[in-house]
């Protein structure tokens, strides 16, 4: 568990709302220890306590919880100075194991002049996984205390191979919010939206456009928006598209639709329910518009040669052409969350699989009462 020391800002919303009102009451996995105001100190911090300029308010709980209180707008991390938190646009927390062999070693982090040393702002403290007691800044380092720390995302590669520190690392999302730009990034994300619906721009122009304005804005540094392209996943992508594309010049979409329609051919029901299985086994392997688009046919076909509506039919291929959740090639957000999220393939065929199967039998259900044969 870490202890962390925020500071409310002077002006901030916060100031003279209660610390239940601030939201401060019941924090998940972290809850406010102590409060210091001037000299005093209260231990026992009374939900109806009201904030004050420059209050220190003491914090217990893991790294996940630091992330998140850094992120209240009116809240700074107690050792950074505002106004290099005003300055410094590109910030990032950075969890750092003290070595025996660090100069900080048996002297506090105030004395050790450790912004000073390592230009970097201790956020938070742990040592064996418990509280440290005391103030942070009056803290005796020791070797394996475990130091959260405010710093550019450089300082992990400048000070990766140094004695002073056993282990350094990023903490993934742990950049400030930009409350003050809000507004500009919602409003380009309206024009965004309003240019594609209106068709004065076509999607892709329009979220290219977007994402230079929100660069350009400053609600988006130069550095963050080239840490956000995910290399891996747009390779996979451009492989997808690949694959799909051979499977059909192979003919193998062509044989394998023709074979799984001819199966349930035998009336009108039957033949609904094996488009749609022909459709959702073909969404996996090529692109949503491209299982539609090879299915079509074979729906007015079918419908034509049974004399029915095929309406039923175009219904079944339009809703399973979408339900791509078996394999993470199956559709560009599938491989979007893939690397991200850590999932294995497996994860798809074990998740995907009865998803889809529940989808068809809900829809192959519903379509004949709403679309009558």
């Amino acid at each position: 568990m870490y202890t962390s020391e925020f500071l409310v800002v002077a002006g901030s919303t916060l100031v003279g709302k209660s610390i239940e009102q601030a939201g401060l009451r019941h924090l998940p996995g972290a809850y406010l220890a102590e409060l210091h105001r001037g000299k005093a100190t209260l231990p026992a911090v009374e939900p109806t306590t009201v904030l004050d300029d420059g209050d220190r308010l003491v914090f217990v709980g893991p790294r996940e919880s630091v992330v998140d209180l850094q992120r209240i707008p009116g809240l700074i991390a107690a050792p950074v100075r505002a106004v290099d938190q005003a300055m410094s646009r590109d910030r990032c927390l950075v969890e750092a194991v003290v070595a025996p062999s660090s100069p900080l070693c048996g002297v506090s982090i105030r004395e050790g002049d450790f912004r000073g040393q390592f230009q970097a702002g201790v956020v938070a403290a742990a040592r064996d996984g418990h509280r440290i007691q005391g103030r942070l800044g009056d803290i005796v380092l020791q070797p394996g205390d475990v130091l959260l720390l405010d710093t550019s995302p450089s300082w992990v590669d400048n000070h990766r191979n140094r004695r002073d520190f056993y282990l350094v690392s990023e903490v993934a999302d742990s950049a400030r919010y930009r409350s003050n730009r809000m507004v500009a990034a919602l409003t380009i994300l309206l024009v965004m939206v309003l240019a594609a619906a209106t068709e004065l721009l076509t999607m892709f122009h329009a979220s290219l456009a977007a994402a230079a304005a929100m660069v350009i804005s400053g609600c988006l540094s130069g550095a963050e928006a080239r840490r956000s392209i995910e290399l891996p996943v747009l390779v996979a992508i451009a492989a997808a598209f690949g694959l799909g594309e051979s499977i059909r010049h192979s003919g193998l979409d062509q044989w394998l639709a023709q074979t799984l329609v001819a199966w349930g051919a035998s009336g009108p029901y039957s033949a609904m329910i094996a488009m749609y299985i022909a459709t959702m086994v073909l969404t996996e392997l090529v692109t949503n518009n491209a299982a539609a688009a090879l299915m079509f046919p074979f729906a007015l076909s079918l419908a034509s040669q049974l004399g029915v509506s095929p309406m039923p039919f175009c219904v079944a291929v339009m809703f399973a052409a979408s339900a791509s959740f078996a394999t993470p090639i199956g559709y560009q957000t599938n491989l979007m969350v893939y690397g991200p999220g850590g999932y294995r393939f497996s994860d798809f065929f074990r998740l995907g699989i009865p998803l889809q199967v529940a989808a068809a039998i809900v829809t192959c259900s519903i379509i004949p009462f709403v679309f009558p044969f």
